[in-house]
Protein backbone atom coordinates (compact mmCIF):
# COMPACT_ATOMS: atom_id res chain seq x y z
CA UNK A 1 0.00 0.00 0.00
CA UNK A 2 1.92 3.55 -0.69
CA UNK A 3 -0.09 7.31 -1.41
CA UNK A 4 2.68 8.75 -3.40
CA UNK A 5 1.54 11.45 -4.78
CA UNK A 6 2.94 12.76 -8.25
CA UNK A 7 4.86 16.05 -8.77
CA UNK A 8 5.15 16.34 -5.37
CA UNK A 9 7.91 16.31 -3.18
CA UNK A 10 8.98 13.37 -0.75
CA UNK A 11 11.30 12.85 2.07
CA UNK A 12 13.06 9.44 2.28
CA UNK A 13 14.22 8.59 6.20
CA UNK A 14 16.19 5.44 7.12
CA UNK A 15 15.40 4.55 9.83
CA UNK A 16 17.39 1.41 12.45
CA UNK A 17 14.91 -0.01 14.53
CA UNK A 18 15.92 -2.24 18.09
CA UNK A 19 13.50 -5.01 18.55
CA UNK A 20 12.52 -6.48 22.08
CA UNK A 21 14.27 -9.49 22.75
CA UNK A 22 11.28 -11.21 23.06
CA UNK A 23 10.22 -10.95 19.48
CA UNK A 24 13.86 -10.83 18.10
CA UNK A 25 13.36 -14.21 16.46
CA UNK A 26 10.12 -14.05 14.83
CA UNK A 27 10.93 -12.08 11.70
CA UNK A 28 7.91 -12.53 9.80
CA UNK A 29 5.57 -11.13 13.11
CA UNK A 30 8.08 -8.31 13.28
CA UNK A 31 7.92 -7.55 9.64
CA UNK A 32 3.34 -7.63 10.21
CA UNK A 33 3.72 -5.65 12.77
CA UNK A 34 5.91 -3.09 11.15
CA UNK A 35 3.68 -3.40 8.11
CA UNK A 36 0.84 -3.03 10.01
CA UNK A 37 1.90 0.63 12.01
CA UNK A 38 3.61 1.73 8.87
CA UNK A 39 0.15 1.27 6.18
CA UNK A 40 -1.86 3.04 9.28
CA UNK A 41 0.57 6.19 9.28
CA UNK A 42 -0.05 5.97 5.02
CA UNK A 43 -3.68 6.17 5.59
CA UNK A 44 -3.73 8.69 7.85
CA UNK A 45 -1.62 10.75 5.18
CA UNK A 46 1.85 11.16 7.06
CA UNK A 47 4.08 8.45 5.12
CA UNK A 48 3.81 7.71 1.78
CA UNK A 49 5.50 4.39 1.17
CA UNK A 50 7.93 2.04 3.11
CA UNK A 51 10.15 -1.04 2.53
CA UNK A 52 12.17 -3.10 4.81
CA UNK A 53 14.64 -4.26 3.54
CA UNK A 54 16.30 -7.09 5.12
CA UNK A 55 12.69 -8.33 6.20
CA UNK A 56 13.49 -11.98 5.75
CA UNK A 57 17.39 -11.44 7.53
CA UNK A 58 17.40 -9.40 10.58
CA UNK A 59 20.57 -9.52 12.04
CA UNK A 60 20.82 -10.24 15.71
CA UNK A 61 23.11 -8.64 18.37
CA UNK A 62 23.85 -9.88 21.83
CA UNK A 63 25.33 -6.86 23.81
CA UNK A 64 27.37 -8.01 26.50
CA UNK A 65 26.74 -4.64 29.30
CA UNK A 66 24.50 -2.06 29.44
CA UNK A 67 24.32 0.28 27.19
CA UNK A 68 23.06 4.28 26.22
CA UNK A 69 20.52 4.84 23.85
CA UNK A 70 21.98 4.30 20.40
CA UNK A 71 24.42 2.33 21.38
CA UNK A 72 22.91 -1.25 19.71
CA UNK A 73 23.73 0.21 16.36
CA UNK A 74 27.54 0.49 16.86
CA UNK A 75 27.75 -3.28 17.32
CA UNK A 76 25.70 -3.86 14.48
CA UNK A 77 28.15 -4.39 11.29
CA UNK A 78 27.09 -3.61 7.86
CA UNK A 79 29.30 -4.05 4.53
CA UNK A 80 28.78 -2.92 1.32
CA UNK A 81 30.52 -5.40 -1.83
CA UNK A 82 30.26 -3.87 -4.88
CA UNK A 83 31.05 -5.78 -8.16
CA UNK A 84 31.97 -4.69 -11.28
CA UNK A 85 29.84 -6.98 -13.35
CA UNK A 86 31.05 -7.15 -16.84
CA UNK A 87 29.44 -10.47 -17.29
CA UNK A 88 25.84 -9.38 -17.58
CA UNK A 89 26.28 -5.51 -18.13
CA UNK A 90 28.80 -2.69 -17.72
CA UNK A 91 27.43 -1.16 -14.45
CA UNK A 92 28.91 -2.06 -10.72
CA UNK A 93 26.19 -4.16 -8.55
CA UNK A 94 25.77 -3.30 -4.75
CA UNK A 95 24.99 -5.88 -2.13
CA UNK A 96 24.43 -4.63 1.55
CA UNK A 97 25.03 -7.40 4.06
CA UNK A 98 25.05 -7.94 7.40
CA UNK A 99 27.49 -11.54 7.13
CA UNK A 100 30.81 -11.10 8.63
CA UNK A 101 32.85 -10.65 5.58
CA UNK A 102 35.93 -9.55 7.62
CA UNK A 103 37.23 -13.49 8.91
CA UNK A 104 36.33 -14.58 5.02
CA UNK A 105 38.81 -15.62 2.45
CA UNK A 106 38.24 -14.08 -1.56
CA UNK A 107 37.36 -17.74 -2.33
CA UNK A 108 34.47 -18.11 0.24
CA UNK A 109 33.02 -14.60 -0.43
CA UNK A 110 32.82 -15.02 -4.53
CA UNK A 111 31.24 -18.26 -3.24
CA UNK A 112 28.44 -16.64 -1.14
CA UNK A 113 28.41 -13.43 -3.70
CA UNK A 114 27.99 -15.84 -6.58
CA UNK A 115 24.73 -16.81 -4.87
CA UNK A 116 23.15 -13.56 -5.87
CA UNK A 117 24.71 -12.12 -8.99
CA UNK A 118 26.45 -13.44 -12.00
CA UNK A 119 29.79 -12.23 -12.34
CA UNK A 120 33.29 -13.47 -14.04
CA UNK A 121 36.07 -14.40 -11.75
CA UNK A 122 37.84 -11.62 -13.13
CA UNK A 123 35.63 -9.36 -12.49
CA UNK A 124 36.42 -6.38 -9.71
CA UNK A 125 35.05 -7.08 -6.66
CA UNK A 126 35.27 -4.39 -3.23
CA UNK A 127 34.74 -4.80 0.08
CA UNK A 128 33.74 -1.90 2.83
CA UNK A 129 32.76 -1.92 6.35
CA UNK A 130 30.12 0.78 6.23
CA UNK A 131 29.30 0.34 9.75
CA UNK A 132 32.48 2.38 10.75
CA UNK A 133 32.12 4.61 7.95
CA UNK A 134 30.66 8.30 8.40
CA UNK A 135 27.64 8.74 6.28
CA UNK A 136 26.95 11.87 4.10
CA UNK A 137 24.25 12.30 1.96
CA UNK A 138 23.68 15.39 -0.27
Amino acid sequence: MSNINTNTKHSIVNCRLAIASEHSDNTKGITNVLKAAFNEYISEGFLFDFSIDNEQNFKKIKPKSELDDGEIFELHKMYMVLIRDTQSNKDWVKIETCIELESLSEAELRAILKDKVSFKDDDTILVANISTSEHVII
